[in-house]
């Protein structure tokens, strides 16, 4: 994009909300994460069963998770004549199982408290949108998420760069074509976003 990022970041961060189930506590703070624009959704479940997260309706410990469970299965809807490797039509019955005729839904304090949520961070904006949003949620109610920015890996001594100095975060290095376009002064001076 215009902003200098070549590809976008794929986050995913594994948490652990609870000990033999999940905290409620937690539940607030989770469901704004999940309501948040850049989030691609989370990995979960319930004891022995998998899910995967895509949406929250509501907040707070009352809220519910929406999900799909990939154990479901569907015959495939391939749409190739195996003959000829040409596309044929999908039928109506194709078409249909590749939707869900109702959403599937659970208390959000009742899933499983081992988990991953992931955020894809399309553009610079996204990500420092990403940044502010987080780091808000993350500073009300109990913290399971930290983000913080560290100089480390070759700074100097008595010098750290920050992205307001000019600096370029890890992120933004991994997703500019030139990595970071920094100079060979600047490139030890980085700052990184390090998840807790």
């Amino acid at each position: 994009g215009g902003d200098g990022w070549a590809r976008a970041v794929l986050l995913l961060c594994p948490l652990r909300l609870g000990l033999p189930a999940f905290h409620a506590p937690y539940a607030p703070g989770l469901a704004a994460l999940l309501a948040l624009p850049q989030c691609a959704g989370m990995l979960g479940g319930r004891p022995r069963r998998s899910f995967y997260y895509v949406g929250v309706q509501g907040a707070g410990e009352g809220a519910r998770v929406l999900y799909l469970d990939p154990h479901t299965h569907h015959q495939p809807a391939l749409g190739y004549a195996p003959a000829h490797g040409a596309r044929a039509p999908l039928s109506a019955a194709d078409v249909r199982s590749c939707h869900c005729a109702t959403l599937r839904q659970m208390a959000l304090v009742e899933i499983d408290p081992s988990l991953a949520i992931g955020f894809l961070l399309r553009t610079r904006d996204d990500f420092d949108a990403w940044v502010a949003a987080a780091r808000a949620i993350c500073t009300e109610g109990p913290p399971f998420l930290a983000l913080t920015q560290s100089a480390h890996g070759g700074a100097r001594a008595g010098k750290s760069a920050s992205p307001a100095a000019g600096g370029a975060t890890d992120a933004e290095k991994a997703c500019t074509p030139s990595g970071g376009g920094a100079s060979a002064d600047e490139s030890e001076e980085d700052d990184d976003i390090v998840f807790v």
